[in-house]
């Protein structure tokens, strides 16, 4: 690993720094960066989403599966999806994700300890009988989908 990523899966906020050009800062024709810089303005995360920018279809699409995926009215399923996604960055260690995610989960699901105890310990953590289920059904479709 080199000096620039992190190696232990926390629930505090992590600082993020872009190794890729920000969509803005690049030599877009003037018509295609007034649509970027329109798109990504006031947009949480905006270093992360002005680099995913750069391709600005593909970003497009991600946005509309992920408020699909993530928007929900009731707290539980969006408790559950958020503990799936940190499994899923647990896996493929982005230590970035999963803080994002595990804080989402901790916040909506008030399981702050059990979010803790998956960051810190891994898909074996002890977990109650409804994560651990969620969390193996993420696991698997992570690693064999």
């Amino acid at each position: 690993m080199t000096e620039s990523t992190r190696e232990a899966f926390i629930l505090d906020v992590l600082q993020w720094e872009p190794w890729l050009e920000r969509a803005p800062d690049t030599d877009l024709d003037p018509a295609h960066h007034e649509r970027v810089e329109s798109a990504i303005a006031g947009v949480p995360n905006s270093d992360y989403i002005a680099v995913l920018a750069n391709d600005f279809e593909a970003w497009q699409a991600r946005a509309l599966v992920h408020r699909h995926v993530y928007t929900s009215e009731e707290p539980e399923p969006t408790a559950w999806r958020e503990l799936g996604a940190t499994t899923t960055s647990r896996i493929n260690g982005c230590v970035f994700c999963a803080s994002v995610h595990a804080r989402i989960f901790a916040n909506v699901s008030r399981k702050r300890d059990l979010a803790k105890a998956l960051l810190a310990e891994g898909l074996d953590a002890n977990l109650p009988p409804t994560e651990r289920a969620i969390v193996d059904l993420a696991a698997k479709l992570t690693t064999d989908p």
